[in-house]
């Protein structure tokens, strides 16, 4: 059974905005619902997880309803925000706290050996592909080797190499310093690299970056030549 993790913070004024242009929290808010639904009823997932760590009021049965109509299964997590700890390191520890809060706590997790994770405003176009693609591991990752940088927008996870890898990373984390979540987990996805992979296409995101206000998807002619870099190498590990 395929499973997906949403991660997310709807009100980021809680953590004084940090590092955090996209503060707007009814865009927040549309953004967040909008994904939700677009995983619901367009992805091949069966069981999808929302953690979020703001507190902010969010309608659950609306979304657990529209599940059930789609033959699925909707779990929300109220998560720990962590709030002077993510205001002094960056909003990654907040991000890797929540991880392995989901993890700790969610029923629909609680049996399977792994999972999907995206971040909860986000859309990849092309799951459905990725889904039916056969991979070595599962625990499966996007990179550029240039920058030392792991995309942590999307990547599978397998639930126990998560847990001894990758669920510390947070200690090492200093946004401000440059020091994010993609470098921490770029150091240790390399020395681990024989036992994971690599998605065989370019997850075709679609979305708002928090950090920037930017868009990530850049139309068809640039995931094109993503993807010709892909088969090339530049986004490996």
């Amino acid at each position: 059974m395929s499973n997906l993790l949403l991660t997310g913070t709807i009100d980021p004024s809680k953590f004084n905005n940090t590092m955090t242009t996209l503060t707007d929290v009814h865009i927040r808010l549309y953004q967040y619902e909008t994904a939700i639904e677009w995983w619901i009823c367009k992805s091949n997932f069966q069981n999808i997880i929302f953690i979020e760590n703001s507190g902010f009021p969010f309608d659950v049965q609306k979304y657990t309803r529209l599940a059930e109509q789609n033959n699925k299964r909707f779990e929300y997590i109220l998560g720990i925000p962590y709030v002077e700890e993510t205001i002094a390191h960056g909003k990654s520890y907040g991000e890797i706290k929540l991880i392995s809060e989901a993890i700790e706590k969610s029923m629909l997790l609680k049996s399977e050996k792994s999972f999907y994770k995206c971040t909860g405003r986000l859309i990849i176009k092309n799951v459905n592909r990725i889904l039916r693609t056969k991979y070595k591991s599962d625990t499966v990752f996007t990179g550029v080797p240039a920058d030392k940088w792991a995309f942590t927008w999307f990547f599978s996870v397998n639930r126990d190499f998560y847990q001894k890898y990758l669920s510390d990373a947070y200690e090492y984390v200093d946004d401000q310093n440059g020091i994010y979540m993609e470098n921490v987990y770029y150091k240790r996805l390399l020395e681990h690299r024989d036992i994971i992979d690599t998605f065989s296409v370019y997850p075709n995101v679609d979305g708002v970056s928090a950090g920037t206000n930017s868009q990530y998807h850049s139309g068809k002619l640039r995931l094109i030549y993503k993807n010709i870099q892909m088969k090339k190498g530049f986004f490996g590990i």
